[in-house]
């Protein structure tokens, strides 16, 4: 092998190990728990775990949209949209993911916000 052989093989192991603890590092880790993940955009907000009573509030710019975790259940309490659409759908939790309509899914396309519920594997 050729000097360049190794400093490639050196790269790639670097770039792996990094990705790796990059990973580990980037944020709460729910394996095996039920939790959302807030989105704004395309962009991941916030995860959080849906065993916590709390209540999440994103405001950007004119728009205001607030999430209740409440009980294992997650809604869209409050939004300053026009439509409301968001608010009026049923709280989400593990037991009724599968009838709601947008299932796992609430979505506030004015504000550009989304809430999916992951669900465990242990609550299938």
């Amino acid at each position: 092998m050729k000097k360049r052989d190794y400093i490639l093989i050196i790269i790639v192991v670097l770039v792996a190990v990094s990705g790796i603890l990059l990973n580990s590092f980037s944020g709460p880790n729910f394996v095996g728990e039920n939790h959302i993940v807030i989105y704004q955009g395309e962009e991941v907000y916030r995860k959080a775990a849906i065993d916590e009573d709390q209540n999440i509030v994103i405001q950007e710019n004119d728009h205001y949209n607030e999430i209740e975790i409440n009980n294992n259940t997650v809604r869209m309490k409050n939004s300053n949209c026009k439509n409301q659409d968001c608010v009026n759908q049923r709280a989400m939790k593990a037991e009724n993911i599968e009838q709601r309509i947008l299932q796992n899914w609430i979505i506030c396309l004015p504000n550009q916000v989304s809430i999916e519920f992951i669900k465990s594997k242990q609550s299938n």
